[in-house]
This record gives structure tokens, sequence and C-alpha cells, in this order.
């Protein structure tokens, strides 16, 4: 399991690893890789948290890294997730093909949410994090469906090429006279 960006209090970091400590339960060979970057009394804290949840033998806090490195990441994890505030890494992460599971309420993934491109939980409890993750990560069609559903909207709306595209688009209509009303 993997997320990563700039960890600071919006972030949803904190309910993750909650979450991580209920998965582990069930998931005894679950691990989580936070990449990314906080004040350093902020990673402190984070520590202390693993420690607390007894989850410190199996999270690996890793510094922010490359585009390159971090798609490299993205591929060799199972699931990601990013519970809090919206991040652009999300995209990146879709890219690759990894699953992702992100907050149902967050209305700038309602692209993701309405093409069944990522999975959703609804409430900021652990609970309902974890019972997600561990969805995903054990059941192999679901996060099958995730992947395809994520791969044909990322190619055909969110990628460059498309966006290049539908911005293209816009200036040629925007060009053609229109008839005075």
């Amino acid at each position: 399991m993997v997320t990563s960006g700039k960890f600071r209090g919006g972030k949803g970091i904190r309910l993750l690893l909650e979450a991580f400590s209920l998965v582990k339960s069930t998931v005894p060979a679950a691990r989580l890789l936070l990449v990314g970057d906080a004040a350093p009394e902020e990673m402190n804290s984070l520590r202390d948290m693993t420690s607390k949840l007894d989850i410190q033998d199996h999270t690996v806090f890793h510094q922010f890294t490359d585009r390159f490195v971090l798609c490299q990441i993205y591929n060799a994890a199972d699931v990601g997730s990013w519970p809090g505030e919206p991040s652009v890494t999300v995209l990146e992460a879709l890219a690759t093909g990894l699953p992702c599971v992100l907050p149902g309420r967050e209305y700038a993934y309602k692209v993701l949410r309405e093409n069944g491109a990522a999975a959703f939980f609804s409430d900021a409890e652990p609970r309902d994090l974890a019972f997600v993750l561990s969805r995903v990560m054990n059941d192999p069609t679901y996060q099958r469906q995730i992947v395809a559903n994520a791969t044909k909207l990322v190619k055909e709306r969110l990628s460059w090429n498309a966006i290049a595209r539908t911005t293209l688009g816009l200036y040629s209509d925007a060009r053609r006279p229109h008839s005075g009303v």
C-alpha cells in the first residue's frame, strides 16, 4: 500500500495510519509506504503514531522522490490511498495502473467516481477506509475493474493528448463565425 505527497494536516495521513492498523490485522503481509515530506515535528509525530498503533515494523517513510522513481513505486504497489485533500499525485498513480482508494465526498474526484476509476470510502472513519482498502487488496476482479476503468479514463479524457485535443477543439469552435441572435 502506498501514499505520497506533502504530509500535512488535511491530507489524511493519520486516518490512513489508523486504517492501515486495521487492515494489518486481517492482511498480515500488508506493508505501507509513505513517500513524501512534512515538517520535522509532523514527521516525528507520524512516526510516533506508527509505534502507538504497533505498525512501525510494517510502515516505511521515504522522502519525496522524482516522478520516474515514484512511477516505479506505484507499479510495485498493490493499492494507493489519498484519504484527505485532493492531490494531483492521484492522477499520476492512476496513469501507472495503480488502483486507488479515495474519499467519496471529495468533489475533485467526481470524474473518477462517475467512471468507476477508483474505489471510494464514504466517511472519514478508519473502519470505512480499512474496509475499502481490504476489498481492493483481496478482490482481484474488483481491482482489475477499477484499473480498467481508470486506464480508459486516463487515455480518453485525462492524458495530455486528450486535454490538448479538447483545448484545440474549443479554440476551433471559438474561431468559427457565430450567427447573431
